[in-house]
């Protein structure tokens, strides 16, 4: 596998899965049918026309290894994110992508997938920052507080108040 865009420590690495049925656009489809009598030595034809449409079902599935944040080459919080398909990365000879960037700046957080969608939660100890989800299929972020008050999500906990 090869190695990130940004250099970076202290990061957040978690893999996406997530799958989307989604349906084309419907497309017409005209028929039209007759219908031939015979009465009394005549011949009576009907005609009728009928419009019916077809909606083909595709099912999208998603497999990324992804990494968001970090202290990167600056000596700075990241607002980067990158993602590696581990279903044609190997094979296509890919190397990692750019996600959109997160709206926050984060080290020391967590990452996780949850329903098809990738949640980035905590910032070294501070709650300050909003959890961020970023969804595959809209390919955006966007920001939300935590509903729960007073809960502080950190993915290393802060030091002890005495060593501070």
């Amino acid at each position: 596998m090869p190695f990130l865009r940004v250099a970076r420590s202290r990061h957040a690495a978690c893999v996406l899965t997530a799958e989307r049925t989604v349906s084309d656009a419907p497309t017409p489809t005209d028929t039209t049918t007759t219908k031939t009598a015979e009465s009394g030595g005549s011949t009576q034809t009907q005609s009728s026309a009928r419009t019916t449409t077809t909606t083909v079902k595709r099912t999208r599935r998603l497999e990324w290894l992804c990494v968001s944040g970090g202290i990167g080459s600056e000596v700075r919080h990241e607002t980067s994110c990158e993602m590696f398909d581990l279903k044609t990365g190997e094979k296509s000879g890919q190397i990692w992508s750019d996600l959109p960037p997160m709206k926050y700046r984060r080290a020391q957080h967590a990452m996780v997938c949850l329903d098809g969608c990738l949640y980035v939660i905590g910032n070294g100890g501070s709650s300050a920052i909003p959890i961020e989800r970023f969804c595959p299929f809209d390919y955006s972020w966007s920001a939300f507080r935590c509903p729960i008050e007073g809960v502080v999500f950190a993915a290393v906990p802060p030091p002890p108040p005495a060593l501070i």
